[in-house]
């Protein structure tokens, strides 16, 4: 493997050293590698490229074609952004005079699929197909489209985060660290009281040995449930976020929907066309900004547009129109 450039190396042990999570060391790695290839094609370090340079590793022909739409964009802010640290690092002298990446360099154009999230009937669909399958088919189903958790955070979701008397789950968001409070819709809160625990079969196995108790009594003074909500009928291991979109979505979720489109899209559409304020929204679904929902998740069908037409001046004419 040829050795990397020094402007590449430093801003990935920066990275490191920050404690940037491993998708994020991830995409640079891949980022880093494709350009430091360009650069032995062309016998150039990166301290010798200058803006005409960087335009033509990113223009350049059929480079780009066998990757995603979004990767060409990707890779340009990893590598602008080790451009911009080797100017000026935080310490040692600098490996570039100036960044090529100047007011003329724009980033690659990326037309991005227009979001979209299933409509009722799909849902239902879905909610069908997982009752049928399984408790963990179905509960799964259950927590994306009632509270919008991400996969990671369905994976790491335990009894002790959920208290079913007063009918609230409290968990850490995923991504943004965030402590979300969601409250349990009737159906979820249903479905949690009636699932199996992990710790089921330890708890009777204790019954069987202290056979001079009634079973009853044994169970309610070992405790309350413990353990993840969700685990493996093999080992009663907790079920990991890949295991969970990969394994046990795609199961359920017909017509080729992910998790993200059954959870967070689904939800924040929902909620925004039945009124809830973009606040509200926000809070019960953890975002870290803002209009975030409104921006990423929520999805704008052409019916939506139809109805906004239609209801033009109805508040100003009394319904009259113009």
């Amino acid at each position: 493997m040829a050795a990397r450039d020094p402007v590449l190396t430093e801003y990935a042990g920066l990275l490191r050293d920050l404690g940037r999570s491993r998708s994020s060391l991830d995409n640079f790695d891949h980022a880093a590698r494709r350009f430091q290839r360009w650069l032995d094609a062309e016998k150039l370090t990166a301290a010798e490229v200058g803006p005409r340079d960087i335009m033509r590793y990113f223009n350049g022909g059929g480079r780009w074609d066998k990757y995603a739409a979004a990767t060409k964009r990707l890779d340009y802010t990893m590598v602008k952004a080790a451009y911009r640290y080797a100017e000026d690092p935080d310490d040692g002298p600098p490996l570039v005079e100036r960044t090529p990446f100047r007011r003329r360099v724009e980033p690659p154009k990326v037309e991005l699929p227009k979001p979209k999230s299933p409509d009722v009937e799909a849902l239902r669909k879905m909610k069908r197909e997982a009752s049928r399958l399984s408790w963990r088919h179905q509960l799964l189903f259950m927590l994306f489209v009632f509270t919008g958790m991400r996969s990671d955070e369905v994976a790491r979701l335990t009894w002790e985060d959920i208290d079913l008397d007063e009918g609230i789950m409290e968990f850490k968001g995923a991504k943004t660290g965030k402590y979300r409070r969601v409250p349990l819709h009737p159906e979820l809160r249903d479905l949690l009281s009636r699932c199996p625990t992990r710790d089921t079969k330890l708890r009777r196995r204790s019954v069987d040995m202290l056979s001079d108790k009634p079973a009853k009594v044994v169970m309610a003074e070992i405790g309350k449930r413990t353990g993840p909500v969700l685990w493996t009928s093999r080992g009663g291991h907790a079920y990991t976020a890949h295991s969970l979109r990969c394994v046990l979505v795609p199961a359920f979720a017909v017509d080729g929907w992910t998790s993200r489109m059954l959870g967070r899209r689904a939800v924040e559409t929902t909620l925004a066309r039945n009124g809830v304020d973009s606040t509200v929204r926000d809070e019960l679904l953890g975002h870290a900004h803002r209009t975030m929902g409104a921006k990423h998740y929520q999805t704008v069908s052409d019916d939506d547009l139809k109805d906004a037409v239609s209801r033009m001046y109805q508040v100003e004419t009394g319904g009259e129109g113009l």
